[in-house]
């Protein structure tokens, strides 16, 4: 199960729709990103984001490598 926007589980989640929303975050424009990348907070441990050369905490991530990522944790049910 998923628990999607709104807090509602779900059972499956469209990767057309999920691709949309991810294009669409408040993150886009902080950093340069390459068209079909979107700029995500990746951890390298607990509470410690991943960083660039100049602080920022955001990585452009593949779109279609997150959109992958998420389907692996979706797949394990794991919430």
């Amino acid at each position: 199960m998923i628990l999607a926007m709104g807090g509602e589980l779900v059972a499956h989640v469209d990767r057309e729709a999920l691709a949309e929303r991810l294009a669409s975050d408040n993150k886009r424009g902080h950093i340069p990103s390459s068209p079909g990348s979107v700029s995500m907070f990746l951890l390298r441990l607990l509470s410690e984001p991943v960083k660039d050369a100049d602080g920022w905490p955001l990585t452009p991530v593949p779109l279609d490598m997150a959109l992958t990522a998420f389907e692996k944790v979706a797949a394990s049910e794991v919430i």
